[in-house]
Parts: structure tokens; C-alpha cells; sequence
């Protein structure tokens, strides 16, 4: 999870993969070291939106043509374009991918196109400043790239989207490739606010349980991982009887909405969003997350209330269990904890199957001067194979197309941990793109459950306050 969702925004990105952020895993190419993912967001949400643009939409620059049908992304053919193509990558993509070694081999095959990598320092890819950029850019009817790598939906589009700033996809790409898409990917990119796409989704990070076998198998007598929230209480209370404080059972960051509250409601609701894009607090799962939440919260190490918290202490040998996304493992596995000794499966299960997800990805602004070479790039750049084998396998990272993650299937290259998480794609309900969650749900979730696990607030009263706060800053959001 770009997961700049992530504060310390699991942790937040898939984008990213729309990534998320909403993580980077050939024979082929040689392997990239594996690097950390991005920081995760900060604990307090960003400030609201900068302001509209001009109403009056300046001359738009010539649009891509739409290529024919093809079969999935690895499949498709478009025109290519040429000329000079700026594409503005963030950093910690840089850090994961050779993006020298990808535009050698993208020029090297489509030598009409001039590829100038322009890499995004961290402080300058947090949404706020890219949103004003791009602002002040589109005003003069330019952009300062042809296409940016590394956004994830419900930060970067769901801020630009409503002003104007990227071109919608749903016209450049056949709808076979949508098709191929993870189901909950292809509604991740889609902008609540008119229901198009505005994002070529790249890296996905899955939330599923990680935990390590060995200190199930000590205290609990088994090494199967629990499947349902309810095994999860009672395989920690046997873990808590086994190891006392010396071992904590289990861990999440439970002050991050979107790490914890979210996840769980997608396990115990049909319908975790309302139609606008916004947590469906009136669904009878809220309560019954919350619910679980507090039963779970005694058995949480005392750095859960921090970002990435509960990572650290399961990188410390600290802590049995976990739900995080997948680099997570990978950060263990790096903290030199025996990898024969760590697993990842699916989410646990509430009354349904359910997760969360974020992608990162490519958006293209609406000013881009060089828009089919810039879709030209992706399709053919970051849908080599190479690319994908490298995302996956070095980087840890799903590709939220079925095509590419069958090709490493077909090749026996898929990595152990991603065929429990493939499914969820399909099912869970993605964070909406829009603005809403991190100008006003994000700080209100954070507030209201610290005053229940810290200051003894009952359910009812973190549900109500988490109602009303909430609807009052989206309709406050609704007046600018």
C-alpha cells in the first residue's frame, strides 16, 4: 500500500497501483533488491482541498486514439506514439523498479519515443502539493509530466478529479482490458463524483492475516492458521495463557481507519460504502466491527497505537499474528526472521469473505502534451513482462490484472503468498475515490477510537460520534 496511506498509510500503499495505495514484486531480468515501501500516511489527515480552478475549461490538448479489442492488458496493442515523453515516477517506486533498465528496453524496441524519467521526492508527491502543482499548471493549459507513476485512488484522484486535472481512461483503453481488471480494482479507479476512470492501475496491496506458524502450532497446539474473527479471539487467548506479556497475539494499527475499522467492516457488511463514496455507518456491521475490535484490542502489543506498530513488534519476533498487506511480510523476512517460519493467507472472515485493498498507479494529466505515448508506455513499459515479474517477485507487489498475474502463474513465478490474496480482488470493496476520507473520516475514526480504547467511550457513543462527525464534515465539504 502506496502507501503513503499509510503515516510513520498495514500499512498505505497499489497503487502504486490506483495502490493500494493504494506493493513490488524474472528469470529474466536480474532481481532488484527488495526496499521498503513507501512511509505511511501521517496520523493526522491532510488539510482540505485546494480550491476550484477556473470554471471556464481551457482547449484540451489532442486525446489518445482508443485501440481495438485485445485479450487483457498483456495482450493489447496501441498506437505508439512519439516524441519526447515526460513521466514523473515517485521516489519510492525509483527505489523498487529500474526504471533505467524498463526505458532501455521500451526505447530500445520503440526508439520514436524519448523517455525523460523525472523521479518525485516524497515531500513533493504528497497529494496536497501535487494537487496545487498540477493546479497552477493546468491554468496555463500545460503539465509539468505526460503521465505520473506512483497515485493511488482515493488520494491523488480523489482530490483532482473533481477539478478537472486527469483524463478520464474509459474512452482510450477497450473495455477487454477493463474486463481484465480485479473487479474491485476496476471500481477503485472510478471517480464516485461521475463514475469514470482516471488511473492505470499498477501495484496493489491486499490485507490478509500474517502470522508465524512455530508460536501457533507452541500455544495453540496447531499450526493452521485461524480462519474467522472468532478463532482469532480464541487462538490469542491460548497464545496471551502461553507467553504472557513476553509475546503479544495479535496486531494491527487500530487507530488508522483504513488499517483496521475498514478491513473489518468489509467482513461484515454487503455494503461498507454508501452510494456517494462514504462509510456506511447505518450498516449493522459497524457496530459489530466495533465490537470485535474492542474484544481484540486487550491482545495487542503496545505499540499498536502507532503507525506500523504491530509490524514492528512481529519484526521483533514480538507478536504471533497480524493483518496487514503483503511487503509487511516482506519487512520481516528483512528484520532477518526466519522466512521458513512466516506466512500470509487470506483475511480473516467475519460473516462474509472481505478485505481491503489500495493500488497505485499511472494518471495521466489533462494537459499532457504527449497522451498516446504516454498510455503507449504503460501498456507496453510496465505490462513487460519483466515488469511484472519484477514487481511481484522483488517488490512484492500484486499486478491487478488477471492476464499478468496468469502469465507468472503460467511460468511458475507467482510467489507463495499471493494466491490467497488473488480472490479478494474480486470482492472486497475498495476505499472510494473521492476526497472524503482523508479531509474528514480519517481524523474523526482516529479521535473517536482512541477516546474508546484509551478513554473508555462505549460503542454506542464512538458509533454516534463517528455518524454525525462524519456527515457533518462531508456536507461541510459539499459547500466549497
Amino acid at each position: 500500500m502506496r502507501i503513503k496511506l499509510l503515516a510513520a498509510l498495514c500499512g498505505v500503499t497499489i497503487v502504486a497501483l490506483l495502490l493500494a495505495a493504494c506493493a513490488a514484486p524474472t528469470p529474466a531480468p536480474t532481481p532488484v533488491p527488495p526496499t521498503q515501501p513507501p512511509a505511511a500516511q501521517p496520523t493526522q489527515p491532510p488539510a482540505a482541498q485546494p480550491t476550484q480552478p477556473p470554471a471556464a475549461q481551457p482547449t484540451q490538448p489532442p486525446a489518445a486514439t482508443k485501440p481495438p479489442a485485445a485479450k487483457g492488458i498483456m495482450g493489447l496493442d496501441v498506437p505508439q506514439g512519439k516524441g519526447k515523453l515526460r513521466v514523473g515516477v515517485y521516489a519510492y517506486m525509483t527505489q523498487g523498479i529500474d526504471f533505467k533498465r524498463l526505458v532501455k528496453k521500451y526505447t530500445d524496441t520503440y526508439p520514436g519515443v524519448e523517455v525523460q524519467i523525472i523521479e518525485i521526492p516524497g515531500e513533493e508527491s504528497a497529494w496536497q502539493p501535487m494537487t496545487q502543482k498540477m493546479q497552477l499548471a493546468a491554468q496555463q493549459k500545460k503539465a509539468d509530466w505526460d503521465i505520473v507513476i506512483g497515485p493511488t485512488p482515493f488520494i491523488e484522484p480523489g482530490a483532482m478529479a473533481p477539478l478537472g486535472l486527469l483524463t478520464p481512461l474509459d474512452d482510450l483503453l477497450p473495455k477487454d482490458v477493463f474486463d481484465d481488471m480485479y473487479a474491485g480494482v476496476r471500481e477503485e479507479i472510478k471517480w464516485t463524483g461521475d463514475g469514470k476512470s482516471y488511473m492505470v492501475p499498477w501495484w496493489s496491496d491486499v490485507f490478509g492475516l500474517i502470522y508465524r506458524p512455530s508460536m501457533l502450532k507452541e500455544a495453540v497446539g496447531t499450526d493452521k492458521p485461524p480462519e474467522t474473527w472468532d478463532e482469532i479471539i480464541q487462538y490469542s487467548d491460548k497464545i496471551k495463557a502461553k507467553y504472557g506479556d513476553k509475546i503479544a497475539a495479535f496486531g494491527a494499527d487500530w487507530t488508522f481507519g483504513h488499517r483496521m475499522f475498514i478491513p473489518m467492516l468489509n467482513t461484515f457488511s454487503e455494503k461498507p460504502f454508501t452510494e456517494e463514496g462514504v462509510v456506511n455507518l447505518d450498516d449493522p456491521g459497524a457496530r459489530k466491527t466495533l465490537e470485535y475490535m474492542q474484544k481484540l484490542y486487550p491482545y495487542m502489543p503496545a505499540t499498536a497505537q502507532q503507525a506500523l506498530g504491530s509490524s514492528k513488534a512481529f519484526q521483533s519476533a514480538a507478536l504471533a499474528m497480524e493483518i496487514y498487506w503483503q511487503p509487511q511480510l516482506l519487512r520481516a523476512i528483512q528484520a532477518k526472521q526466519p522466512k521458513e517460519d512466516l506466512k500470509m493467507v487470506a483475511f480473516p472472515k467475519g460473516t462474509k469473505t472481505g478485505t481491503i485493498f489500495w493500488t497505485a498507479g499511472a494518471m495521466i494529466p489533462t494537459y499532457s502534451a504527449n497522451k498516446e505515448a504516454a498510455l503507449h508506455f504503460v501498456v507496453k513499459g510496465l505490462y513487460d513482462y519483466d515488469a511484472v515479474l519484477d514487481s511481484n517477485v522483488n517488490n512484492w507487489k500484486i499486478t491487478p490484472f488477471k492476464s499478468a498475474m496468469n502469465a507468472l502463474k503460467d511460468k511458475g513465478a507467482m510467489p507463495d503468498w499471493a494466491p490467497g490474496l488473488l480472490p479478494t480482488l474480486d470482492t472486497a470493496k475498495p476505499i472510494p475515490c473521492n476526497a472524503y476520507y482523508l479531509n474528514v473520516e480519517q481524523q474523526v475514526m482516529q479521535e473517536e477510537f482512541e477516546k474508546m480504547f484509551l478513554k473508555g467511550q462505549s460503542i454506542d457513543d464512538t458509533l454516534a460520534n463517528l455518524k454525525k462527525r462524519i456527515a457533518d464534515g462531508v456536507a461541510e465539504m459539499k459547500k466549497k
